[in-house]
């Protein structure tokens, strides 16, 4: 857009100015992005016709742990005796295993692709038998498959509450029990802690998983709770 000059007025002192709007809004504040978006659904089907790049993710294809010293720890005889060798080199804390990650190169999605999955897992979601009353609790790493998760929710008006990947057994009781979660979406590997919560979390009905889950795992929940429906995105696509 081409900038213009404007002369404004000088005000003496203790006066007050006028009021300054922006040129692409001079006669009210801007509520939506544009005239037809009122709500994350309406972003969605705007997107929809795009086939330029939107999301893209990389799988992990190996991991490689290895052990490595850890620097000193400098503070560790800040409260040592006085009389201590001051000259005496800081404890030097034990190895510790690091995980490192092999990534495939970047796999895209074009708006029109994740607006297709995020209409696809809606129906998934009411298949499952979700309605606009009921919540899903978001308990995943931040990644792709949790924005698409995200936006099918909001194309059947369902509610979504989220948890942090890092919380622990008690704190993701709390959240889910609090927001009286019917259904969660998780990773694979934080089913382990999904498992722990199934017989406190009654109003619990519904876990979806992305990644891959072991047969043991799956089969925990159904010794758990024999109602519990498991289902990966995979399935809940095909639902």
């Amino acid at each position: 857009m081409a900038s213009e000059q404007v002369t404004v007025e000088v005000l003496a002192e203790g006066q007050r100015s006028g009021v300054r709007r922006n040129v692409l809004s001079p006669h009210a504040l801007t509520t939506q992005p544009d005239s037809g978006v009122a709500t994350v659904l309406d972003i969605v089907r705007l997107a929809a016709d795009n086939t330029a790049r939107a999301l893209g993710a990389r799988r992990v294809v190996a991991t490689v742990v290895e052990s490595r010293d850890a620097p000193p720890d400098a503070n560790a005889n800040a409260n040592a005796n006085a009389d201590a060798d001051a000259d005496a080199p800081a404890p030097r804390p034990p190895a510790r295993a690091w995980s490192f990650f092999t990534l495939s190169p970047f796999e895209w999605l074009s708006y029109k692709q994740v607006a297709a999955l995020a209409f696809a897992y809606g129906a998934g979601l009411r298949a499952l038998g979700l309605l606009p009353t009921q919540r899903l609790s978001l308990f995943a790493d931040t990644s792709r498959d949790w924005l698409i998760m995200a936006l099918a929710a909001s194309t059947q008006n369902i509610t979504i509450t989220t948890a942090y990947a890092t919380l622990g057994e008690d704190g993701l009781a709390y959240s889910l029990e609090e927001c009286e979660v019917s259904t969660i979406f998780t990773n694979a590997h934080l089913l382990p802690i999904v498992a722990k919560v199934v017989s406190s979390v009654k109003r619990l009905q519904n876990v979806i998983y992305t990644g891959v889950a072991s047969e043991e795992q799956l089969r925990l929940f159904k010794d758990i709770r024999s109602s519990l429906k498991i289902v990966s995105l995979d399935e809940l696509l095909a639902l």
